[in-house]
């Protein structure tokens, strides 16, 4: 119940004031990176809300000591998409996965809504990825964003599937 509250208030949160029929909503906790994909026939809108500021979203899935440099500048770079962010797609950019809903992919260079954040998407793709190990399995939603700024910069946001909800 608590998580379903959790994904119901979100869902409040990030949904513009238009009418949605479908989407994935993703809280790991009131810290953590929270995301937000919805659609309908016009549209898909990708909202991300970063509760601890900018500088605790993620930017890379794996560094290691030479991408260090690489991971400062991408987020000097990326810093005017502020701790919070959202784009729309026309619907006619963008595919979702039949019967897998949970995979989308949306390409071509959009501007995001809030007219402070000057940072262009050209667009994301999602995935979900199932591990298995001895101790068990876990799966995990992953959202791939592309930006253009100065340099081409790809942000991954990895989400335990269990944090997620479709609606």
């Amino acid at each position: 119940m608590k998580h379903f509250l959790q994904v119901l208030l979100l869902s409040l949160t990030l949904l513009p004031m238009q009418s949605f029929a479908k989407g994935i909503a993703c809280q790991p906790n009131p810290h953590d990176t929270q995301m937000m994909i919805s659609w309908n026939e016009k549209e898909i809108i990708l909202k991300v809300i970063n509760p601890m500021g900018y500088s605790y979203m993620p930017q890379m899935e794996t560094v290691g000591q030479s991408s260090i440099p690489f991971l400062k500048m991408q987020s000097d770079d990326l810093k005017g998409l502020g701790d919070s962010y959202e784009y729309h797609w026309p619907r006619e950019k963008c595919t979702i996965g039949s019967p897998d809903e949970w995979l989308i992919s949306c390409q071509g260079s959009v501007n995001a809504v809030d007219q402070k954040n000057k940072i262009p998407s050209l667009g994301f793709t999602t995935s979900r990825l199932d591990e298995t190990t001895l101790n068990g399995k876990q799966s995990t939603f992953r959202a791939r964003m592309i930006f253009d700024q100065s340099n081409i910069y790809f942000v991954t946001l990895p989400i335990a599937t269990e944090f997620c909800s479709r609606f």
